[in-house]
């Protein structure tokens, strides 16, 4: 565990090391590989926390999770964002009928951030 975690700090392995060194990090810990679509919430959950507390990076980071959910179709996910994504579109490159700034931007995706998050943990108990 400790040789996957100084990877970065040495020479980088090539990728047929690091899933030798992961399979026998898993088989010790006598855990299964975790499934593709476990990596994708994981990953998800990690830049989705990010939005819990203000961030000056909301913009990208919400467009960072729309994207990561269109390119594995994550189609639920996806129409979780969708509504926020236009809205950032729109402040972007729309009209901007409603005359958002960029403070209500961040209000808007701090609550959205805070509603989805609540709704994941509540339905998984």
């Amino acid at each position: 565990m400790k040789k996957l975690a100084s990877m970065s700090i040495k020479k980088p392995l090539n990728i047929f090391e690091i899933e030798e060194m992961f399979a026998g990090v898993m088989k010790a810990l006598q855990q299964d590989e975790p499934s593709k679509e476990q990596c994708f919430d994981y990953h998800i959950n990690q830049i989705h926390s990010q939005l819990l507390l203000p961030n000056s990076n909301a913009l990208s980071i919400v467009k960072e999770i729309y994207t990561f959910t269109i390119q594995h179709e994550l189609y639920e996910q996806q129409m979780n964002w969708q509504e926020i994504s236009d809205l950032i579109d729109d402040y972007q490159y729309g009209d901007n009928y409603n005359e958002y700034t960029m403070d209500k931007i961040y209000e808007i995706i701090g609550d959205h951030a805070r509603r989805i998050w609540i709704q994941k943990k509540t339905s998984n108990f």
